[in-house]
């Protein structure tokens, strides 16, 4: 999420991949609280739920300018080798 906190008019987005993933509980309250439309809106193409959720928290990102951690391609290969 480091590069939309950089530069938020990036039009690339974070997914998570399968339907393993970890969100904060504070996280999971502002993406589904009163206002959270805002975040899930309509997307052009709903393919997974992961894709909607890394959209939804990318958005966030932009909207909130909040720091969201997510794991580096090094740390996510060695928890997660099998992934790929």
């Amino acid at each position: 999420m480091i590069e939309i906190e950089k530069n938020p008019n990036t039009p690339l987005n974070f997914c998570t991949y399968g339907a393993a993933y970890f969100l904060s509980k504070q996280l999971a309250d502002d993406l589904t609280g009163a206002d959270s439309n805002q975040y899930w809106g309509s997307f052009e193409t709903t393919d997974s739920e992961e894709r909607d959720l890394g959209r939804a928290v990318s958005r966030f990102v932009r909207q909130q300018k909040i720091h969201v951690e997510t794991f580096d391609d090094t740390t996510a290969a060695t928890l997660f080798p099998e992934v790929g």
